[in-house]
């Protein structure tokens, strides 16, 4: 079943999956991770962007993701939040 055009059309897509595109929408070229884990799709997005908290859970598990990024050879870069101590 082809989706509707406005379907198509829909900019932002909230899934716990990354591949659960319907058919005939095309794959989104940014991905934001809300996520634990990062995704393993990675490298399969122009973008990925991140949103990490300043609590110890949360900077550790941003700092992990961040090794597997560079990991799959991808070059992460750092963006403080303006007021962000």
């Amino acid at each position: 079943m082809r989706p509707g055009p406005a379907l198509v059309r829909t900019p932002i897509w909230l899934t716990p999956d990354s591949h659960a595109w319907p058919d005939g929408v095309p794959a989104p070229g940014v991905l934001v991770n809300l996520g634990i884990d990062p995704p393993q799709d990675a490298a399969s997005y122009t973008k990925v962007v991140e949103l990490v908290g300043d609590d110890a859970q949360e900077l550790a598990s941003g700092r992990s993701r961040w090794r597997r990024y560079l990991a799959l050879g991808l070059a992460p870069r750092k963006v403080d939040a303006p007021g962000a101590a």
